[in-house]
């Protein structure tokens, strides 16, 4: 096992060092927008005790390829996360209940619903 570790932590540490591009942050989106809005009325529709707010991606995704073609970006996962969830992000047993999946999708179906006036 200490081998499996020191080679993993090699690899890990070999491939943050050969990283040769550099992104810009994405633009700050507005909080009092229309989209922004629309998206809350959605996820309340759905999860009717959730709270709210804002958080920050660490990581780059996709969407900075297609910066300029939208005016408002959320990056958004309407999911229900326990504290024995963490643990799994991007790790060993990752998974989404079937409940938690449906009402992600159900979440996913209205915000498309509000988007053309539903």
């Amino acid at each position: 096992i200490a081998a499996v570790s020191v080679i993993s932590t090699a690899c890990a540490l070999s491939a943050a060092s050969s990283v040769s591009a550099v992104s810009e942050a994405s633009a700050v989106s507005e909080l009092d927008s229309p989209e922004y809005a629309q998206l809350a009325r959605a996820v309340k529709d759905v999860f009717p005790d959730a709270l709210i707010s804002t958080g920050v991606v660490t990581g780059a995704t996709d969407l900075r390829h297609y910066q300029g073609l939208y005016r408002q970006r959320f990056n958004f996962v309407p999911l229900t996360y326990r504290s024995d969830d963490v643990e799994r992000f991007h790790g060993s047993n990752e998974r989404v209940s079937v409940a938690d999946y449906r009402k992600m999708v159900q979440c996913y179906i209205r915000i498309l619903e509000r988007s053309v006036g539903g």
